[in-house]
């Protein structure tokens, strides 16, 4: 994981309608990983299998095996998701309670860490021009086999789409996440945002900060895809 400092951060792009650049302000540090979930460390959590070596990204997970019942604002508890177990089995060794700050991203804690303070449309400006250095766009392969970005994270635009925490909503983000750490729980309550592209888009001009799919009105939380991965945030209590 890697730490995003407390602040106010500039996001957006004026070829987006509901994200035109704005600030956006993080109340604390939060931290994300650097490299998307592999399937080994998927396996671990999950079935506590440490055998597994595979370290391409892990895909085809609903976002409500990630989180289970939990709603987009609430804490993840449940055992039986992917982000209760990392909770769970990260407790505090002096009270034995559960840890509750690993969770999926905000959309406006992706966009910030995939930023890394740039204001192009593309990591290296506002045309494609070596674009395909930092996005993997052609199959899925290991994790940060591409260049990462400015602040250190690979793969944050093309391998795998990343589900966010919030709830679908076709509003102003400037609007509706001003504090960055909380999630929008208005909207489409049945489908979550979604950040960036992925390899299954197949073409790295689509892998840029203007095709953010804010609304994610056709992926259902129950569903899973082929190019959804986790990304873990954690934000401590």
């Amino acid at each position: 994981l890697r730490k995003i400092p407390a602040g106010d951060y500039t996001i957006g792009h004026t070829s987006v309608s509901a994200n035109q650049p704005h600030t956006v302000n993080f109340p604390k540090d939060y931290w994300l990983g650097i490299f998307e979930v592999t399937k080994a460390q998927y396996a671990r959590v999950v079935n506590n299998d440490k055998t597994s070596t595979d370290t391409t990204a892990q895909n085809y997970v609903t976002w409500n095996t990630m989180r289970n019942s939990a709603g987009s604002g609430s804490k993840v508890l449940d055992s039986g998701s992917f982000f209760g177990r990392l909770n769970n089995n990260t407790k505090n060794t002096s009270t034995a309670d559960p840890c509750t700050g690993f969770d999926l991203p905000t959309i406006s804690m992706a966009e910030t860490a995939n930023r890394a303070g740039l204001l192009s449309k593309y990591y290296t400006g506002e045309t494609t021009t070596g674009l395909d250095e930092y996005a993997n766009f052609a199959s899925n392969v290991a994790v940060g086999s591409k260049k990462p970005n400015a602040w250190g994270f690979y793969d944050m635009i093309g391998n795998m789409r990343v589900p966010c925490r919030d709830t679908a909503n076709t509003g102003n983000l400037a609007t509706l996440q001003p504090n960055g750490l909380l999630p929008i729980t208005s909207g489409t309550a049945a489908n979550p945002i979604l950040y960036g592209s992925s390899t299954y888009d197949g073409n790295v001009s689509k892998n840029d900060y203007s095709q953010l799919s804010f609304y994610g009105t056709s992926n259902a939380k129950s569903a899973s895809y082929v190019d959804w991965g986790i990304r873990v945030a954690y934000i401590p209590e």
